[in-house]
């Protein structure tokens, strides 16, 4: 002979279980809709991830050879890059072996260097003027930065557009 009977909780309503004599053991005879409320049976799924495969150091940039897929929890990629979003950035700090990326881990990669050359261009309608000068800070993408122009002698307001390539800015 079989009891049953219904557990009620809230969120779910009423769950039906059984007890099979002989037996101190409920078993569950009802599959509970997975993570419904704050009370419900919680449904742990592995996805895989990128990770990284070796340690890296402040400023170098991510490839895809630098990553393996993991397997880590579902709901612990909240807030986790994938690899697309990665790959061609920089990293902000030192990262270990085997870590996952936050958008914290990863900054832009730095196109002009403080002290090196770079091309200065100006672009009016269909005419492109470039010339040579001197980066006075490091910058990345879009970033406005001064130039020492070697052509004027002078220092002018420029806009990062590539690796050693710099807009002139307000053109």
């Amino acid at each position: 002979m079989t009891i049953r009977f219904w557990l009620m909780r809230s969120m779910l309503g009423a769950i039906p279980f059984a007890i099979l004599p002989g037996s101190l053991q409920a078993q569950d005879v009802w599959q509970a809709p997975a993570a419904v409320g704050p009370r419900a049976a919680s449904v742990v799924t592995d996805v895989p991830w990128p990770a990284l495969n070796r340690a890296v150091e402040r400023g170098q940039v991510f490839t895809e050879q630098d990553f393996v897929t993991q397997t880590t929890q579902a709901r612990a990629t909240s807030g986790l890059l994938p690899l697309d979003a990665i790959v061609g950035k920089a990293a902000a700090r030192a990262i270990p072996e085997g870590a996952f990326l936050r958008a914290s881990d990863v900054i832009e990669q730095q196109l002009v260097y403080r002290g090196a050359p770079v091309t200065l261009r100006v672009q009016i309608g269909g005419i492109l003027i470039t010339s040579t000068g001197r980066a006075l800070a490091d910058g990345r993408m879009g970033m406005p930065v001064r130039v020492f122009s070697n052509v004027s002698n002078r220092t002018v307001d420029a806009v990062v557009q590539g690796p050693a390539i710099v807009n002139l800015a307000g053109y």
